[in-house]
């Protein structure tokens, strides 16, 4: 090959504009590595933009050495041609020029190398790191399967791309990447050659080993850990690299992910012994996929690591005491929200003095110049907006950002530190003449502290944290004349200023290693920023989905109703975009209705559903409970609705006693809560008959399950009137109902045009300076919400000049002028309201939605100050007012902003405002009390006092339980045992076996009698009863639960004992309702174990010991009605003792009682054993009905193994035996084995109809064995008598028949049973003429059970006669 010309090619032919090859436009010079110069380019075919890779040949001489440069440039075109993935930049075109030249050309990818990133930002948070690590990892896997490692995976070879809602990583320069197959023939690495960068390749690649993944996958978790620090993992000279990769020291993890998976795993990829470093892309990926980053943030990261102890440093007390007067920050009327969380830049001036000379001074004379020096250096401090907190020996200590926040606190805490240092430099003369030479070093650190008054010194603050004691630590450490700043200083000051890295420092008194920076210079800033007027943000961006939104608005006017779930992270534009929508529609006649979820009522029956209601029916406007009534009865029949019926499902949803003339309804609380749902639909149906509704549902993410329920209900049923539902959500959202007929809208972030016009609107379409609208729109990452903040507080600030068509700047601005983050803002705004933020602390504390009765009387401040509070709240548009009446709410306007608020009371704050919250709620609301426990709990929760909590939160259990709310029922119960430990020993042990039973009862409902839940919940209770004495109430209801998961389990013998301990203590008892339930479990043992002689006694004798007066709520206490499952077993025996004359009345009357009671487990257990016996009878039709009731009433309730074994009944009612396996395979994985050798059994007809007899047969010996292996032998005998009827079909003549009825008639002897031996007896008598023995015990069974004679009547029907 002649390569010459490559060689002496002209650079000029590469000058921006010039072509190359007539397809290249040259744009721009990239950048050069060792052997390539690249350039973007224009395709000139399609437009797009490139990058052109050529080859460069004249750094090392030798035509061997070009010759082997030419060959890794041709490796690279087949390597890149290889790799096809959306992570791995993409190959568009390679060869080799007229002139020679060598050249590949790669998709642009537009945005900063991860180098240039973090260099800018500093360490990512560990989320997008982590998002930006797997893309990496994804792609390394695909190269590697394809048989090619990188090599030299660094910052600089990762772009970051921001064109999508998240920002993305590509991998670059494949180029000098290595084949890794068997054929290494050939090798490309010279001496000249090195592969790889010094700090980021493996060790063995420094060694000169063969390239592999694993080298790879080194590479990658230096980069990842660089990621999460903000620096590298090794720095310095290359030499002094390398001898850090190669000694024998592991590769240095951050403390803060010692003890995280996290760290374990990144330990994993940087083992330096590659034999030891045992990993995979892929298994990465997997792993760190999977791994959870809870507890990792990036502050954390940035400070994090094991404590050392420093030398040389002072002490500094980790509580500075300051002194100042608050009544700026807080207004005149005294604070009463003691302690408050904040965050600051704390600066601390160290001086020190020396004599100029070798002569000793006394202390007098270096007194004087330090108080000088402190002096001026307080002067400069205050002059930039800095508050003295104190002058202690020779340091001075002042803070910014306190007592109120700015946007560039720690930009002026930079610019007093530089002044500062000059400023006691330029003083050296005049001091030097007293022979003294004064000398200052300055810490700045920015973190949190907690700012509080001390109660014994009047207007005496204390401000505590470790913020104060780090910028001291600091201080000494920094060289005299210098600035060292923390990492998180750095972090906010990084764009303004020049800081250099002076390395990781254990530092005394801080837990973690500290990252310092030393302070230069403050970059000039040309640019001028404007304020704006703070007009509202109109809605940009937001076109296609508004478009969207109005054509189901006109589909559904039209009557055919529709679905929308809009979605998107916090700011977005979620509820911007609905109140566009009801902008657009304010002069269309329809009605409007908005409900609203909180994460304070996740666990709250249809709270905002209530909300809703109460304002719709007008509730909201009366005073007393009489007068609601009143109301809601008239708004009701408005709606035609009648009272009679209606009342008592609307009066128990709001609260409202339920006097005469209504009564409640004779329906089970499950029942009622169904009734409630279908009447809140149809009441917002009936709505839109009169004109069309929109109804908007805002925030699912915090919804409570049965208003989920009821959006189910609605989201099935708004097609067929004319409605437009309209739900928001956050992303994490997952909907309960089905998606196929809603409108899915995720909403992304806004593009730079679209900020741009939102700006602009926002100041009434005047023109505003475009580096205004850059940096805004950078800082606002796409979110709105960030935008318009962004500007509100410019406009605070007042920042703009108004012209007649413009907005022009007051003054110059900096990017001090633009905060960092959402939560600056939102913290200076706070700060702004004065007096007000105490409102608005308190506000918080109570949730996003507020009663502003409530609030006022809570406030120490006194209605009228809170009331002027409030109305600065909504001037600020922080807050908004919903309603007129004195039960009107108050709603923060932004969740983020209610969390700014929450979050800045100190933790001590928290307990005293949400105990006076508690207090005032008990003092003055005592309906919320009654209504509103699980409010009650959580407000006691939350200040620290468990005990009431508890009671508060057991109560909501309670009320979740009888409502048939059984999630909200599970959370409450849970957080009760949570807090019962704060309970003296006995009563917490009481407190917490109560929750128990509660939750045993909601978890039974919802996951299945035999979950491992129940059986934790019920053997923690069996635990705790062995530390009370045996008379606890607790002890049946526990047993009952143990007993009920051991039986459905199939755990007989445990199940056995269980039930023999109940009857124990039942008899010692004395107490006929606990002797019944006890007897009618332990008849249920005997029954499944297939001893009915002993079992029928034991549930008669439960039925005679049941009064229906004293026990009805049986059902409440043990999860099912004693009566009921007594009665149902008492049917079963009958009908297998031959008596069908009684069995089915018996039937029929349990099922009445069942009804009566309303109690819908009780229900579901009556109508499955009633089918039982109709099913061993044959008769199909009255097990279709039964069945079909039950699957309908499972599904209602969500009654998981109740519809499993309705599944199988209904199959055989209706001859498809086709799903049972799969049906008692699910029921097996719900752990229900109970009965399984029953149910199992029942596809064996629809086989033998079929004419499957062989696998009928095999279906019989299937269920024999699960006898055998669950101990379960109640239908053994009915089992050996199918397979003879099976046998005897197939071969009439088969032996196997004749064991399969001796067997049968054998087993049901013994387990009396005499309908089963009756009739296989009958089949061997005739079978075998007239054996004397067989006869005679026929004709016993006969007279002593003289139902059984139709058997011997009834020869003619195969099927009476066997089954």
């Amino acid at each position: 090959m002649n390569v010459s010309p490559i060689m002496q090619h002209n650079h000029a032919a590469f000058a921006p504009g010039t072509m190359f090859e007539d397809r290249y436009e040259i744009l721009a010079k990239l950048g050069e590595g060792g052997f390539g110069v690249v350039h973007k380019a224009r395709q000139l075919t399609t437009g797009q933009p490139i990058a052109l890779k050529t080859l460069r040949l004249t750094e090392h001489g030798g035509a061997a050495q070009t010759d082997t440069r030419v060959a890794r440039f041709l490796r690279e075109t087949q390597l890149c041609a290889q790799l096809h993935h959306p992570n791995i930049v993409q190959l568009v075109d390679a060869g080799q020029s007229r002139d020679g030249i060598l050249y590949t050309a790669f998709a642009f990818a537009p945005g900063d190398d991860l180098a240039a990133l973090l260099a800018r930002e500093g360490a990512l948070a560990p989320r997008e790191a982590k998002y930006l690590m797997l893309q990496v990892l994804d792609a390394l896997a695909a190269a590697h399967a394809a048989g090619v490692v990188h090599r030299d995976l660094k910052p600089s070879n990762i772009m970051v791309i921001p064109t999508g809602a998240r920002r993305n990583a590509l991998v670059l320069d494949f180029g000098i990447g290595s084949t890794i197959d068997a054929e290494r023939s050939t090798r490309l690495t010279g001496s000249h050659d090195a592969l790889g960068t010094p700090g980021y390749g493996a060790p063995e690649q420094w060694r000169g080993a063969e390239p592999s993944p694993r080298a790879d996958l080194f590479s990658w978790g230096l980069v990842f850990l660089e990621c999460l620090t903000g620096k590298p993992v090794y720095s310095g000279t290359a030499a002094e690299i390398f001898y850090q990769l190669l000694d024998a020291d592991p590769v240095p993890i951050p403390a803060a992910l010692t003890r995280h998976p996290l760290g374990a795993l990144l330990a994993r990829a940087v083992c330096k012994d590659v034999a030891a470093r045992e990993v995979t892309a892929r298994g990465l990926l997997d792993a760190l996929d999977a791994c959870d980053l809870r507890g990792l943030s990036r502050e954390g990261m940035l400070g994090a690591a094991s404590p050392a102890a420093g030398e040389g440093l002072r002490t500094w007390t980790t509580s500075t005491t300051i002194t100042t007067s608050l009544e700026h920050r807080r207004g005149s009327v005294p604070p009463t929200l003691d302690g408050e969380r904040r965050q600051l830049t704390a600066l601390c001036c160290r001086l020190r003095t020396r004599a100029a000379t070798e002569q000793a001074l006394d202390a007098e004379a270096h007194d004087g110049p330090l108080r000088s020096a402190l002096a001026l250096c307080a002067n400069v401090g205050h002059r930039h907006g800095g508050y003295v907190a104190a002058a202690l020996g020779d340091d001075l200590l002042i803070y910014f950002g306190y007592p109120t926040a700015a946007e560039d606190d720690a930009k002026r805490a930079a610019r007093a530190a530089l002044e500062m240092a000059v400023a006691v430099q330029a003083e050296e003369p005049r001091i030097a003449a007293r022979n003294v030479r004064v000398e200052a070093s300055i810490g700045v650190h920015t973190g949190p502290v907690v700012d509080g008054d001390l109660e014994d010194l009047h207007g005496t603050s204390l401000v505590t944290g470790a913020t104060p004691r780090l910028a001291a630590r600091l201080a000494s450490l920094a060289v005299p004349g210098s600035v060292m700043v923390s990492a998180a200083s750095q972090a906010l000051l990084r764009v303004a200023f020049e800081l250099e890295t002076e390395g990781v420092r254990s530092i005394e008194g801080i837990a973690a290693p500290v990252e310092t920076f030393r302070l230069g210079q403050e970059h000039v800033h040309a640019t001028r920023w404007p304020t704006p007027d703070g007009t509202k943000a109109p809605l940009s961006g937001r076109d296609s989905e508004m478009a969207l939104l109005l054509e189901r608005w006109r589909l559904a006017c039209e009557g055919v109703g529709q679905s929308s779930l809009i979605t998107g992270e916090p700011g977005i534009g979620k509820s911007r975009l609905t109140r566009e929508l009801r902008v657009r529609l304010a002069r269309e006649p329809h009605t409007f209705l908005e409900a609203r979820c909180s994460p304070d009522m996740q666990h709250s029956a249809l709270a905002p559903v209530v909300d809703l209601l109460s304002r719709v029916l007008k509730l909201d406007q009366e005073a007393s409970a009489g007068s609601k009534s009143a109301r809601l009865a008239e708004e009701l029949t408005a709606h035609g609705f009648t009272p009679a019926e209606a009342m008592p499902l609307f009066l128990p949803l709001f609260s409202l006693p339920l006097d005469a003339p209504y009564a409640p309804l004779d329906v089970s609380a499950q029942r009622q809560k169904a009734l409630t749902l279908e009447a809140i639909a149809s009441l917002i149906f009936t709505m839109a008959d009169t004109q069309p509704v929109l109804l908007l549902v805002e925030d699912l993410h915090w919804a409570d399950p049965t208003t989920l329920e009821l959006l189910t209900q609605l989201v099935r049923e708004v097609p067929t009137v004319p409605m437009c539902l309209l739900m928001t959500a956050r992303p994490e959202f997952s909907p309960s109902f089905a998606m196929n007929s809603v409108l899915l809208l995720p909403l992304s972030r806004l593009e730079r045009p679209q900020i741009a016009e939102m700006l602009h609107g926002f100041v009434g379409h005047k023109a505003l300076p475009p580096t205004l609208i850059d940096r805004v729109a950078r800082r606002a990452d796409g979110v709105p919400l960030f935008a318009e903040e962004l500007l509100r507080m410019m406009i605070d600030a007042g920042q703009l000049v108004e012209r007649e068509e413009r907005y022009d700047l007051a003054g110059p601005l900096s990017d001090d002028a633009i905060p960092g983050t959402l939560h600056t803002l939102l913290t200076a705004r706070l700060d702004r309201l004065a007096r007000a933020k105490e409102t608005a602390q308190l506000a918080a504390a109570l949730g996003r939605e507020f009663s502003l009765g409530v609030l006022s009387a809570a406030s120490p401040l006194g209605p009228a100050v809170v009331a002027d509070d409030l109305e600065k709240l909504m001037r600020a548009g922080l807050v908004l007012r919903k309603g007129r009446t004195k039960d009107a709410v108050g709603v923060f306007k932004h969740a983020l902003i209610r969390d700014a608020a929450y979050e800045s009371l100190s933790t001590n704050a928290r307990l005293r405002v949400h105990a006076r919250i508690a207090g005032t709620l008990e003092e003055r609301f005592p309906e919320v009390v009654r209504t509103r426990p699980d409010l009650l709990a959580h407000h006691h929760a939350a200040a620290e006092q468990k005990p009431q909590a508890m009671a508060y939160a057991l109560q909501a259990a309670e009320q979740g339980l009888q409502r048939s709310t059984y999630a909200e029922a599970v959370a409450h119960a849970s957080n009760a045992i949570a807090w019962a430990s704060a309970l003296p020993a006995t009563e917490g042990i009481e407190a917490e076996l109560s929750a128990n039973g509660i939750l045993t009862q909601a978890l039974m409902a919802i996951r299945g009698w035999a979950d491992p839940q129940v059986k934790a919940t019920a053997d923690r209770s069996a635990s705790l009863l062995q530390r009370l004495d045996q008379d606890s109430k607790h002890r049946v209801p526990t047993l009952w639960f143990l007993f009920t998961y051991h039986h459905v389990a199939s755990n007989r013998r445990t199940a056995r004992a269980a039930a023999e301990a109940l009857v124990a203590i039942a008899e010692r008892s004395g107490d006929p309702g606990f002797r019944a339930a006890a007897a009618a479990l332990h008849g249920l043992a005997l029954f499944m174990d297939g001893d009915h002689a002993d079992a029928r006694p034991a549930v008669e004798r439960a039925v005679e010991l049941y009064d229906p007066t004293l026990h009805r709520d049986h059902g409440a206490r043990f999860g099912l009605d004693t009566l009921v499952l007594a009665k149902s077993y008492v049917a079963q025996l009958r009908w297998l003792s031959g008596d069908a004359a009684t069995a089915f009345p018996l039937v029929t009357s349990t099922l009445e009682w069942a009804r009566e009671i309303g109690h819908v487990p009780s229900i579901a257990i009556g109508l499955l054993y009633g089918g039982m016996v109709h099913q061993l009878a044959g008769d199909r039709r009255a097990v279709a009905a039964m069945a079909g009731e039950l699957l309908a009433l499972s599904g209602k309730y969500g009654l998981p193994a109740y519809e499993g074994y309705a599944a199988t009944l209904h199959d055989w009612a209706t001859g498809d035996g086709r799903r049972a396996q799969a049906i008692v395979n699910v029921l097996s994985d719900l752990g229900c084995k109970l009965g399984l050798s029953y149910y199992g059994s029942l596809a064996a007809d629809a086989q033998a109809e079929r004419g499957e007899l062989l696998e009928a047969i095999t279906s019989i010996d299937h269920c024999l064995s699960l006898c055998r292996e669950n101990d379960e032998h109640f239908y053994e005998p009915v089992l050996h008598l199918r397979r003879a009827m099976y046998e005897a079909q197939r071969d009439p003549a088969a032996e196997g028949v004749r064991s399969s009825l001796e067997e049968a008639a054998r087993l049901a002897r013994r387990q009396d049973m005499p309908r089963i031996e009756a009739l296989a007896t009958l089949e061997l008598v005739r079978r075998s003429g007239a054996a004397e023995q067989r006869r005679a015990r026929l004709d016993e069974l006969l007279t002593r059970h003289p139902g059984l004679r139709e058997i011997e009547v009834d020869n003619h029907e195969g099927e009476a006669r066997w089954a």
